[in-house]
């Protein structure tokens, strides 16, 4: 790969990723903040990421092999809930240090690594283990301020980031054992579970959140914020697929973590006007150092 793509892909990343979460935060705003209504906001969400998958290359769709459909329904599972979970905890607190807790989600196939695929623990991986748990205890008590205004960090919404954290990390599980599987049918892999996603979405709106799916499809700034968000989603989902299987995998998941930190912080105080306390930036160092070391093997 020469420099210049390289520097292209990481220039799309920052954008997508940091984006995706901006453009999620200001369509929550004053709209969404019950469960309730992060159902019906998950509907939409998911809606538009089916769509757009249809019009993004590449076209085509190929047949299914027998044992496929399993994968994205887990995933679809966990999927929904690690967003639910996680639009929870940006509803309620930093958008940045609820994507820093999210970005650690890799503990989780590493645990399962050690319990069913035989895999140990290297020191590096420990010592990083170990930060992250200074850095989760360093962000219970930090605070950060909106427009001047200073908010704390509740136990509430380090709940919310945590599980959020732990759903995503399973879902990787379920993505890794379906890629090495069916390395063949990656864009029918995300438009399926999209699926799944979207009618469970649905069908929880219809039978728990009807006015609020009747209010919110009514909101113009509310759907474009959504599409624009899906749109940057779809496009970082495809980055990953494509080049997941040509960068080794402990030097992409560790970029892909550590730029998703770094955009989040840098647009949320830019344009959502977050300003994050001493104590909070130290752990978000902190937790990008201890990324880089539980992907050293």
């Amino acid at each position: 790969m020469g420099l210049g793509l390289l520097i292209l892909i990481l220039a799309v990343i920052f954008i997508v990723r940091g984006g995706n979460v901006l453009c999620i935060k200001l369509a929550q705003q004053n709209r969404v903040s019950s469960l309730r209504q992060t159902i019906v906001f998950m509907f939409f969400f998911s809606l538009f990421q089916v769509l757009l998958y249809f019009i993004l290359p590449p076209y085509g769709f190929q047949k299914l092999d027998s044992g496929f459909i399993v994968f994205p329904l887990c995933f679809a599972v966990f999927y929904l809930a690690s967003n639910i979970f996680l639009l929870l905890a940006i509803s309620i607190g930093s958008a940045a240090m609820s994507n820093t807790i999210h970005q650690f989600s890799p503990v989780v196939p590493i645990v399962y690594g050690l319990v069913f695929w035989n895999e140990r623990l290297s020191f590096a991986q420990c010592i990083g283990l170990l930060l992250f748990t200074v850095s989760i205890l360093l962000i219970n008590k930090s605070d950060y301020s909106v427009k001047g205004l200073k908010h704390k960090s509740s136990v509430k919404w380090l709940i919310y980031s945590v599980l959020a954290a732990a759903s995503a990390g399973i879902s990787v599980i379920f993505t890794k054992q379906c890629m090495l599987k069916f390395p063949h049918l990656a864009k029918e892999y995300l438009i399926i579970f999209t699926l799944i996603a979207t009618a469970a979405a649905l069908l929880g709106s219809l039978l728990y959140s009807r006015p609020d799916l009747r209010k919110l499809s009514r909101d113009k700034s509310f759907l474009l914020y959504i599409a624009a968000a899906a749109l940057m989603f779809n496009i970082n989902n495809y980055i990953f697929v494509l080049y997941i299987a040509k960068i080794q995998s402990a030097v992409f998941l560790t970029i892909m973590s550590c730029i998703t930190m770094i955009s989040i912080a840098v647009m949320g105080r830019a344009i959502l006007k977050e300003k994050l306390s001493r104590r909070a930036v130290c752990a978000i160092l902190i937790c990008v150092l201890s990324i880089i070391l539980v992907n050293i093997k």
